[in-house]
């Protein structure tokens, strides 16, 4: 943990206007987390989908937490501090207590239902000589060193502490994908972006937001963020909707598409060359030239030629005649975007516990534009996977069940030469029941094909 500069109790909250009496002390910390408080510590009382702070009060107080924040009364043998936004003081407190210096660095953050994760890496990648923290859904990456990660967009005092991290470094730039529960939750309240990149938005995260007007609602809120410019996918009707006083547009009509398998473009007098494949690489490949030319940058094109790709998006695997597909999809919108311009037979499942309504709308996709759905299993958690499976064979006529994915990867790569693996990805991992296991479409395949590889050679 980074040097933390202490300030007491009564100037922080003559700070935030928090009234009341209390046992004044300095702060060393402020924490949600029970294992995380030293001496001296707030710890703030959160009721999370599996867990309730409160269960962890007495091992935070044993560790040194001296106040507590809820957002309900109870007895405490240390300070209680009851506000009614809880997430929001959250926020406050660790930004008055870890003082971030904006003005030392870039704060992009992307936003979107599909796109963050391929826009924000090759930003990453282009911009890490420069000095590049990326935030993200595959990563949490200093330049080259990387770390776990278990959400898209972090807590908000994890994503303070790697800010900071970040201008201790001397970066220019800090790179962030911000989802719509992460915004919804207060994990990036109150920092300051220099610019924002909306690639597109449709339905996902139901199961959280309950309604599309939530989810969109969420979403806005990074705009009010925003110091500087907004980047609006102006082909995406609803981000029309989105416009604001510092927003600009961009749209697949502002250059001449060559190639879309692979990308190659014409924009702005210049060629863009590139590895990745499918129309909507053009969108998010448009958005990341037109946000570097903002921040006078347009020493891309060399790089972009010769840039690999983001892992376990549109991953594709050629080996005697066969074309395998790896990609993340897993919204109705990715799914019917890459079964478009990619014809086969599709691995595919949905997540346990999770939106519901995507299940039918993803089933009656992969019918109308597959060669056959093969339905396997996709982090589980723990729902039934024969519940799941009902919902997704609802709308589908021409299916298979193999509920082991290393089964149904291996029956797709056997009996078909084109074959795609959704919903994945970057993934190295299977949630079932609350733990995860080791897993990977990615070694699966390779798996696969030295296994018959290796048949034929006998042969």
């Amino acid at each position: 943990m980074s040097y933390i500069p202490m300030i007491k109790l009564s100037k922080l909250l003559k700070t935030l206007n928090l009234k009341g009496n209390y046992t004044n002390h300095l702060i060393a910390d402020i924490t949600e987390n029970s294992k995380e408080c030293i001496e001296n510590s707030i710890f703030f009382v959160f009721e999370g989908e599996n867990h309730n702070g409160y269960d962890y009060l007495e091992e935070a107080i044993k560790n040194g937490a001296k106040t507590v924040v809820s957002n309900y009364y109870f007895v405490s043998p240390v300070n209680l501090i009851v506000v009614e936004n809880l997430k929001e003081i959250y926020a406050k407190m660790l930004l008055q207590l870890h003082q971030i210096d904006f003005s030392k660095i870039t704060l992009i953050g992307v936003t979107g239902t599909n796109g963050k994760t391929t826009i924000t890496t090759l930003l990453h990648d282009f911009l890490k000589k420069d000095g590049s923290l990326l935030i993200g859904t595959n990563k949490i990456s200093f330049n080259d060193q990387m770390l776990p990660t278990l959400n898209t967009t972090p807590c908000i005092r994890k994503n303070i502490l790697l800010i900071n991290k970040a201008i201790a470094l001397h970066y220019q730039y800090v790179i962030m994908e911000v989802s719509s529960i992460g915004l919804d939750e207060c994990r990036v309240f109150g920092l300051k972006f220099d610019y924002a990149i909306y690639s597109n938005i449709t339905s996902e995260h139901m199961d959280y937001h309950k309604t599309f007007c939530n989810y969109c609602e969420s979403k806005k809120k990074l705009i009010k963020q925003v110091t500087k410019t907004v980047l609006l996918n102006k082909d995406d009707f609803m981000l029309v909707s989105f416009k604001s006083k510092n927003s600009v547009f961009y749209s697949l009509k502002d250059a001449k598409i060559l190639s879309v398998f692979p990308v190659e473009i014409e924009y702005d007098n210049q060629v863009y060359k590139s590895k990745l494949l499918g129309e909507f690489n053009v969108s998010n490949l448009l958005a990341v030239i037109k946000l570097l030319k903002m921040i006078d940058i347009t020493e891309f094109k060399s790089f972009l030629s010769n840039y690999q790709g983001v892992k376990g998006r549109m991953d594709l695997i050629e080996d005697k005649g066969k074309k395998i597909l790896i990609d993340y999809a897993h919204t109705p919108d990715a799914v019917k975007k890459v079964l478009k311009i990619f014809k086969g037979a599709v691995v595919i499942g949905c997540g346990g516990n999770r939106d519901k309504i995507k299940r039918k709308m993803i089933s009656q996709i992969c019918d109308d534009l597959s060669y056959i759905t093969i339905f396997t299993q996709d982090n589980k958690r723990n729902e039934s996977l024969s519940l799941i499976m009902s919902d997704l064979i609802h709308l589908n006529k021409n299916y298979l069940i193999i509920y082991d994915r290393s089964l149904a990867i291996e029956f797709a790569i056997k009996h078909y030469d084109n074959v795609l693996i959704l919903g994945k990805g970057h993934e190295t991992h299977q949630i079932i029941g609350s733990r995860k296991y080791h897993f990977s479409d990615h070694e699966i395949v390779t798996e696969v094909l030295n296994k018959y590889q290796e048949k034929s050679t006998i042969i």
